[in-house]
């Protein structure tokens, strides 16, 4: 039995993948395994952009393109053991070839797919979620705690729609961030501080956006279990209009 070890990037877990494919006895970890000794051998395997992406694309042309789509946002779910469901999922791709995304019946193929929704439906949450301040800089900086490592999937977005200022999308619960200045974005690690202090004018605009979602709900017709399907209870921390403060 082989233990593929991989340091926890994308192409890292896709290269494992591929060297142990072949293995029906392998696992795939992030750390070697703490008795080495059960194992006949464990692979520090070595992250290549080059060799992960000519493996997806033979996993595309042995099944479909959505196999490797679904690889991509499977790898940011937070959901347990995803190296071992990745490892089953291409195995099925060399073996059930262009059928085995249709095979929704399969438990490997119905936990990627919906690991692969549960991150598009909080990134496409957060699109319309998030809330950007502005700090004395005139930087804006938005905070969130997704479920999901969705900030790849939606800094993108945010520099379409916000390409003409500077700004932060800090992912307090990752140590992340997505930093968007001089029309460069790159992501990074950032510590789970706290942001430079606000703009007088960003203060001002919270106080009143809070005056207003207050002067705005009508108190006979509040229907909290209504108003947390729109808005989860988990998103409210970082919004100005759910602020007790």
């Amino acid at each position: 039995m082989g233990a593929y070890v991989y340091d926890g990037s994308f192409d890292g877990l896709i290269c494992a993948v591929k060297a142990a494919a072949g293995d029906p006895a392998a696992e795939i970890t992030r750390t070697s395994p703490p008795q080495e000794g059960l194992f006949s051998r464990a692979v520090e395997v070595e992250a290549s952009q080059q060799e992960s992406s000519a493996f997806l694309r033979q996993l595309d042309s042995l099944s479909d393109v959505e196999t490797p789509e679904k690889m991509k946002l499977c790898f940011l779910w937070n959901g347990p053991e995803k190296e071992s469901l990745l490892l089953a999922y291409a195995r099925m791709a060399f073996s059930r070839g262009k059928e085995l995304n249709n095979m929704l019946a399969d438990p490997v193929v119905a936990r990627v797919h919906k690991a692969a929704a549960a991150v598009l439906r909080e990134a496409h949450r957060l699109k319309g979620f998030l809330r950007f301040s502005e700090l004395q800089d005139r930087t804006l900086y938005a905070k969130m705690e997704p479920d999901h490592n969705v900030l790849p999937l939606i800094a993108g977005h945010f520099k379409r729609r916000m390409a003409s200022s500077d700004w932060v999308i800090h992912d307090t619960a990752r140590n992340l961030a997505a930093l968007y200045f001089g029309g460069r974005l790159r992501v990074a690690e950032l510590d789970k501080t706290q942001p430079p202090p606000f703009s007088d004018g960003e203060k001002e605009a919270v106080g009143l956006w809070r005056a207003f979602f207050n002067a705005v709900a009508i108190k006979e017709r509040t229907n909290p279990r209504l108003q947390q399907g729109f808005v989860p209870l988990k998103y409210r921390s970082n919004m100005p209009e759910f602020d007790k403060d």
